[in-house]
């Protein structure tokens, strides 16, 4: 079962959800190898960027996050800005088609710009 997500993508329903990201971070926590993790199409809200904002501080080996198409709000995304500021390794968040607003954008842009120069 699929259902529309932007305007030109589709997710498939029930893939990861808060829980399925929470047992990732705590895997991730001891990566050294992982550069680039693509959570888009998910069945991710603010829960699971909560536990994506406490791993960050700890990985520093991750470089690219894909939240594309999930259910994030400004909450869990400026909660993802503010730990951005703890660790310079994550130059790269995507997060189109999640329900924010520009500013929310703007912020975590500004949070990977700054930790990036």
């Amino acid at each position: 079962e699929f259902e529309r997500c932007g305007e030109s993508q589709y997710r498939y329903r029930k893939r990861y959800n808060d829980s399925s990201v929470q047992l990732l971070c705590e895997a991730l926590r001891l990566n050294t190898v992982l550069v680039s993790l693509n959570l888009s199409s998910n069945n991710i809200t603010d829960v699971g960027a909560r536990h994506l904002a406490d791993l960050v501080p700890h990985n520093h080996t991750l470089t690219s996050l894909n939240l594309n198409c999930n259910s994030i709000t400004d909450q869990g995304f400026l909660r993802l800005a503010k730990a951005l500021h703890l660790n310079s390794s994550v130059s790269v968040v995507s997060s189109e088609s999640n329900p924010i607003h520009p500013n929310t954008r703007r912020q975590l842009h500004d949070a990977i710009n700054q930790t990036a120069g």
